[in-house]
């Protein structure tokens, strides 16, 4: 339990400055850095405690200057705890519970919210849909479209109901024994093969043995993952070039109604598939296994290849799709997907294309952020709205685009730009009174109007990802978190920061930033003697002074016109930067 905090539920409606020889503060006790003041008081901090059968100890406690960004993570935080449902007896977060989606586990879309839920959730809820896709996994190895209710009881008049096998999936899935039994009497036959979702089962699998460190979870869902990658490679990599085809009918401009399963290599899944199979590689050389770990990287060099040879566009973007049968670029002229962030994140795109990815995106004025573009639709492509220019395209921009694109401003150097599209979300979200699907845009259509679902938790994930692991830079540096890494990037206008969460090694994570603009400091307690290395950059080229307590050992880089000072500490320490020339 950190220990510069009071009872968090006595919080106060006003910051109060104390003395540092006050009780209730503590100085860092470092030499002429008495001007920093690690307040135990979290006045006017926004506290988030958990519903029943969570468990008080993932309370999530924020305080920023930003009431956007407070208010944001309150909403979004909100989201996920009222869309939690019981599978099977266990608690999960769904996409939308309270909402339009009711209590759907959808793995298309849970990528963002499988990233934040270890800080809100047991590892056993977390791990848990994951587990119910590989029990519906189908004989080829296919991830279904999405886990519903999983009925325990009367389920047969649930499924009259509901019309039979046509009609069954948005409202009761079949009981798990039947289900298995039907796919296996037609063990080649594809069951939803117009979207694919296998490559986010992996990422997924991935990221909670990243986060928890559960190697007897990784055991049980390696075969799941292997036989998800080995689906992709026989049935939709069909003329053998390392790309993945999938068909164009649910894209955001549908192309002539098309229903071939195979008719498009898209650039979203090239990227999500890249990053899969890193992910599976690694996870391949934690069991042992070398042949796999060889298959996955030499497929995924070939689609790092194919992806930028065929679909980069030198203006800093990956266009739409190739059609499977001309060979020829399908929707060249738009960008409609989330590609452009990921391949940043996943290595596909290399320094250079990053600097102009980054650019194109800034250039897109937006009122609620996509980062998302689409140059004027022509009328023969049928789009779903009017000939013009328009920066919705559904769930997508929250679901995928503007995390993935933040979090690569965040890890490239470009924390304003980052920021800029994490604050516009919280404004937009604010406004709306919850994260929703998707929102119209008001510098074409005239008005900012939220749509689909509300208290969607994708967007919300989205969101919590960016403030979490870009501004507040928490990251794990080994499974479980046996080790974290804490590198902060927050405004230069803000002067103070604080955060406590739970992480998932089963400590308390508390931070605290400030910056007195001749100075900054960092203090973090993790709660246990694990490693831990923070990070604070310095806005200027002459090297800045660096004390502290608790700090094993420093270093100093110089990165450009900055200075970043990395520091190390077992559970906790404190780090402050000063200037060798005050004043």
């Amino acid at each position: 339990m950190p220990n510069f905090k009071k009872n968090p539920s006595k919080v106060r409606k006003k910051v109060v400055t104390r003395d540092p020889s006050s009780r209730g503060s503590t100085s860092t006790g470092i030499p002429g850095a008495s001007a920093f003041v690690f307040s135990n008081s979290w006045s006017g901090a926004n506290v988030m405690t958990p519903p029943s059968g969570v468990g008080n100890e993932y309370r999530f406690i924020i305080q920023t200057p930003d009431p956007d960004i407070n208010q944001g993570a309150e909403l979004a935080i909100g989201a996920l705890w009222k869309g939690m449902t019981k599978k099977a007896g266990i608690l999960v977060p769904t996409v939308s519970g309270i909402a339009a989606y009711p209590s759907w586990v959808h793995p298309y879309d849970n990528y963002w919210i499988n990233r934040v839920s270890c800080y809100l959730f047991p590892h056993e809820s977390t791990e848990w849909p994951i587990r119910l896709f590989a029990t519906y996994q189908a004989p080829t190895g296919e991830i279904g479209g999405g886990v519903y209710d999983i009925p325990e009881k009367e389920w047969q008049t649930d499924w009259e109901d509901a019309e039979g096998p046509q009609k069954w999936q948005p409202y009761v899935a079949r009981p798990i024994a039947d289900h298995v039994a039907d796919t296996y009497k037609d063990p080649e036959k594809i069951r939803y093969g117009i979207y694919v979702r296998d490559h986010l089962f992996v990422l997924q699998v991935y990221d909670q043995w990243r986060e928890h460190g559960h190697l007897p979870f990784l055991i049980e869902m390696y075969g799941h993952c292997r036989r998800a990658l080995k689906y992709l490679e026989k049935y939709h990599d069909i003329d053998h070039d390392g790309l993945i085809e999938t068909t164009c009918v649910l894209s955001d401009l549908v192309v002539a109604g098309d229903q071939d399963i195979n008719s498009t290599a898209r650039a979203e899944d090239q990227v999500l598939l890249h990053g899969a199979l890193q992910a599976f590689a690694t996870m391949a050389r934690q069991l042992g296994g070398i042949d796999d770990a060889a298959w996955a990287d030499a497929w995924a060099a070939r689609v790092k290849e194919g992806l930028n040879k065929i679909f980069w566009r030198p203006e800093g973007r990956y266009m739409f799709g190739i059609d499977r049968a001309s060979r020829k670029p399908r929707l060249e002229y738009m960008t409609t997907t989330y590609a452009n962030g990921y391949a940043i994140l996943f290595g596909i795109a290399d320094g250079a294309q990053t600097g102009v990815i980054l650019d194109f995106m800034a250039k897109q004025e937006f009122v609620v952020p996509g980062p998302y573009h689409i140059p004027p639709a022509r009328v023969e492509d049928k789009p779903q709205n009017p000939p013009g220019v328009y920066c919705n395209g559904g769930c997508g921009w929250g679901r995928g685009i503007m995390p993935s694109v933040a979090q690569a401003c965040y890890e490239h150097g470009r924390p304003d730009q980052g920021f800029d599209y994490l604050k516009r979300q919280a404004v937009a979200a604010r406004k709306a009174g919850s994260f929703h699907e998707y929102w119209t845009w008001e510098k074409y259509a005239g008005k900012t109007v939220p749509g689909g679902a509300a208290w969607y938790g994708e967007t919300s994930a989205g969101f919590l990802d960016v403030l979490l692991h870009g501004t507040f830079g928490i990251s794990a540096t080994a499974p479980g978190f046996k080790s974290i890494k804490i590198a902060p990037r927050f405004p230069e206008t803000w002067p103070v920061a604080r955060l406590e969460l739970h992480v998932p090694n089963g400590s308390r994570l508390g931070l605290e930033y400030c910056h007195d603009g001749s100075g900054i400091a960092l203090r973090v307690d993790a709660g246990t003697d694990i490693p831990v290395e923070i990070a604070l950059s310095w806005p200027s080229e002459v090297k800045p002074v660096v004390t502290g307590s608790g700090l094993v050992e420093t270093r100093a880089e110089l990165r450009g016109q900055k200075w970043y000072v990395i520091g190390q500490m077992h559970g906790r320490g404190e780090m402050v930067l000063r200037s060798p020339n005050p004043g």
